[in-house]
């Protein structure tokens, strides 16, 4: 869930001392910089909305089709899971747009700085609605299936084991994602920020 592109708002800003504050210069950078990660993140969000879509229509014909009571729960909660999920893509992107951008940069900066600390916070917690929710409902799944079918034990343990390492996995991109894609921006917002104010004290 990166985005390379986040990173070129502020690719002259390594460090606070040396941005320059040329004011109609940074509000054109911002405008070409929204609109190139609106349609990046407009992407993004498009093929996660998409992929659960599929995955949705294939649990709902599941549920339809499974004769295990136990299965066709799992299939709904998918289902519910993934209308969450789309839920939570879209409503990120409420933070994205600069209602106005006449206004003073501070308020620009401000209105960035926000949907920035909201995206990481997407990544950051997507442990708990994203990556946790199908992986445990998977294995319910398993472990119904086995039940009903004979209980391989071997089987049970190779998949959740298997289930939990990608779901880490996915986990710990997610984190890397965040730290390294929007803290450094956010940083360099809040010194561009202190500087602003500095400059007009």
């Amino acid at each position: 869930m990166s985005d390379q592109e986040l990173k070129n708002i502020w690719q002259n800003a390594d460090d606070g001392d040396n941005i320059n504050l040329d004011i109609p210069q940074l509000v054109k950078l911002l405008k070409g910089r929204i609109k190139k990660i609106d349609s990046k993140l407009f992407f993004r969000d498009a093929r996660e909305i998409v992929a659960v879509i599929l995955v949705t229509c294939f649990f709902g014909y599941e549920a339809l089709t499974e004769d295990l009571p136990i299965i066709q729960v799992v299939n709904v909660l998918i289902i519910i899971w993934g209308v969450y999920v789309i839920y939570r893509l879209l409503d990120v992107r409420k933070y994205k747009r600069i209602a106005d951008l006449s206004q003073s940069l501070k308020a620009q900066l401000m209105q960035q700085k926000m949907y920035l600390q909201q995206q990481a916070h997407l990544l950051d917690s997507a442990l708990y609605w994203y990556i946790a929710p199908p992986a445990v409902l998977a294995i319910i799944s398993i472990l119904g299936r086995s039940f009903s079918d004979g209980i391989n034990w071997l089987y049970i343990a190779l998949s959740t084991i298997i289930i939990l390492a990608v779901s880490w996995g996915i986990y710990l991109l997610n984190k890397k994602a965040a730290k390294t894609t929007y803290t450094p921006l956010i940083t360099n917002i809040d010194n561009i920020l202190v500087q602003l104010s500095e400059d007009k004290d």
